[in-house]
């Protein structure tokens, strides 16, 4: 059998590409290998936290399409007119970014990682006090991480 050196050892052949045939069909395994497309990530609630009379906007339920993006957006209601935090519901394979932000209004898109449909639903906190960008910070970003492993070390 002919022998083979790699990094200093020899193996055969054979179990050289014995290995490469293993590995194959891992690398080639699609996007939906590392994400539980049916696990959903829990929010926080933390839109109204610290936030003065506030009250909780629910954008309603979105289903966002495989391998796509949407653009996703709301206004406070007059009574409450300023942002200040958000928060969101969603399955582990979308990520959601603050696209624009206004007084009054947060806009978002949401990108689905996967080729499986994936649904969010975003919690924004809302207030008569005007949110102040110089003493608190905001969220931009929220993505599942997976939780599917393809290989353990």
């Amino acid at each position: 059998m002919n022998q083979t050196d790699l990094c200093g050892r020899s193996i055969s052949a054979v179990s050289f590409f014995s290995l490469v045939l293993l590995l194959f069909p891992l690398a080639a395994m699609s996007q939906n290998a590392i994400f539980d497309t049916t696990r959903m990530v829990e929010g926080t609630a933390n839109q109204c936290q610290d936030v003065p009379d506030c009250i909780t906007m629910r954008y309603p339920w979105t289903e966002i399409a495989p391998e796509t993006s949407e653009v996703i957006g709301g206004n406070c209601p007059d009574d409450a007119p300023y942002v200040w935090h958000w928060d969101a519901r969603y399955h582990e394979h979308l990520a959601i970014k603050v696209l624009g932000r206004t007084e009054s209004n947060l806009t978002f898109v949401v990108n689905n990682r996967a080729d499986e449909p994936g649904r969010l639903r975003i919690k924004v906190g809302c207030s008569s006090h005007p949110f102040d960008h110089t003493i608190r910070g905001h969220e931009t970003y929220s993505a599942g991480l997976p939780s599917l492993q393809q290989f353990s070390q």
